[in-house]
């Protein structure tokens, strides 16, 4: 399994890798936009900004030369998490996991900052559990009207916030 970081460095070493990785990253993860309405504009005014300026990296993992998953991170002001998807041919191979660690190793901790949907959530648990994260906070309304996004090893300084149910 191969791995490869589109960031800051890699738009200096090599500008045309840098701009197709990260056209594949961006057509990849706008998957995900059906649950989080404003991805793209979310993408574009923050992730590919900070990748130039080293706010922010994006982890891509592939397999027998296909893409596998990918994560955006994010080391400015906080740790955190920001996106992660595994293709759904490579769901259940152990892909996630393995970019859960590396994200851990680029992020300088194990206990990173991150958020998801309700309808996402049992796709997650089991990792969560795995690695040991815990609910932070849960939010109402934060991405969709009528839906409820959960934070995990911390909170987000956003309104709508409430304690974890226990």
């Amino acid at each position: 399994m191969q791995s490869a970081v589109i960031d800051q460095d890699l738009a200096l070493r090599d500008p045309e890798r840098f701009i197709a990785l990260g056209a594949l990253a961006k057509s990849e993860l706008t998957a995900v936009s059906a649950l989080y309405p404003r991805f793209v504009q979310w993408y574009e005014s923050k992730v590919e900004p900070g990748l130039l300026t080293g706010e922010r990296k994006i982890l891509v993992r592939a397999s027998g030369g296909r893409l596998a998953g990918l994560a955006v991170l994010k080391l400015a002001q906080e740790r955190k998490l920001c996106c992660l998807r595994v293709l759904p041919a490579f769901q259940g191979s152990g892909v996630g996991v393995r970019l859960f660690r590396d994200a851990f190793d680029i992020l300088g901790t194990e206990r990173p900052l991150l958020s998801v949907s309700n309808e996402r959530l049992p796709m997650f648990e089991r990792v969560f559990d795995y690695f040991g994260f815990r609910v932070g906070a849960e939010y109402v309304d934060l991405y969709r009207r009528d839906s409820l996004e959960y934070s995990f090893n911390g909170t987000l300084l956003v309104p709508n916030q409430r304690p974890p149910a226990r």
